[in-house]
């Protein structure tokens, strides 16, 4: 029980870090490729957040994440990469071998370096 609670708490801290910044990562894209674009940029902060600690990361971690991710232009160049793989899909995206190698080069080609 103490797991699913502290589960869901970290859910809804997710939530209330992401929630201010949805707009700007989906960008004018289409619906179908705003949800590729946030996965990838969930997957990406991730990743950052979890490669630089040596304890648990915290939320705060993320968001600090986060907000590099956007500032260091990251987000935008996630987003164009997307619209110009997916965008002429006419909504069937992810649906081929081809494609799914296509997202996870855009999501491996953006990791963010110690340095970042």
């Amino acid at each position: 029980m103490l797991y699913t609670q502290s589960f869901h708490s970290n859910l809804k801290q997710l939530h209330d870090i992401l929630s201010p910044v949805c707009a700007d990562l989906a960008g004018s894209l289409p619906v179908n490729l705003q949800v590729l674009n946030l996965g990838a940029a969930i997957i990406i902060v991730a990743a950052r957040t979890f490669w630089l600690q040596s304890r648990e990361a915290t939320p705060s971690d993320f968001q600090i994440s986060l907000g590099q991710y956007m500032s260091l232009g990251i987000a935008d160049k996630v987003r164009n990469e997307i619209l110009e793989a997916f965008g002429g899909a006419g909504g069937e995206v992810y649906t081929s071998d081809e494609q799914n190698a296509r997202l996870l080069q855009i999501v491996l080609e953006n990791q963010m370096g110690l340095g970042a």
